[in-house]
């Protein structure tokens, strides 16, 4: 099930879970969409949703294939999956990914950008997403506690419509020790 905030018919952030990513005042916006919705989908005169390249265009997927603790925590950290983990404040958490397309294939593009980390608090930080054919890295020092965490719409938010992807989202909470 997805979740979307919409402003003038278009869907500006698109959450399975907006209650965690998201500050309780804009909860409240978000109403419940098809899972194939993404941001910058627009809710057209009968009532469906088009992507911004028009009907049936395909939004690529981001992947979380491995998270790896620095060595120095590894024996602390909780993994719940590949979307939800704890560790004591100081981890460094190294994410991988994988941008793929239909049928799970991988797509060979290398890029770098921005990827916002938010927590439920309202703090924020930012950290570099470094892409190589495909493949994604992401380091993440955890120096504060806290509930953190990244979904499709604000890895997103600042890329231009041709760059965007699926991204089913990771939270980690960071506990004080």
């Amino acid at each position: 099930m997805n979740f979307a905030r919409v402003v003038d018919g278009v869907a500006v952030d698109v959450s399975r879970e907006p209650a965690v990513y998201f500050p309780a005042l804009l909860v409240a916006e978000f109403v419940e969409v098809p899972d194939e919705v993404a941001p910058q989908w627009r809710l057209n005169e009968a009532g469906e949703w088009v992507s911004p390249a028009g009907a049936g265009a395909y939004l690529p997927e981001l992947v979380i294939v491995a998270i790896e603790p620095d060595a120095d925590h590894a024996a602390a950290v909780l993994l719940n999956g590949l979307h939800d983990v704890t560790c004591p404040a100081g981890t460094v958490l190294t994410f991988r990914a994988e941008l793929r397309g239909p049928a799970g294939v991988l797509i060979p593009v290398s890029d770098v950008f921005r990827m916002p980390l938010r927590a439920r608090d309202g703090r924020e930080r930012m950290v570099l997403a470094v892409m190589e054919e495909g493949a994604m890295t992401v380091n993440v020092p955890l120096r504060e506690s806290g509930a953190w965490a990244v979904d499709e719409a604000t890895i997103n938010e600042s890329l231009p419509l041709e760059k965007r992807m699926r991204f089913a989202g990771v939270q980690v909470f960071v506990v004080e020790v």
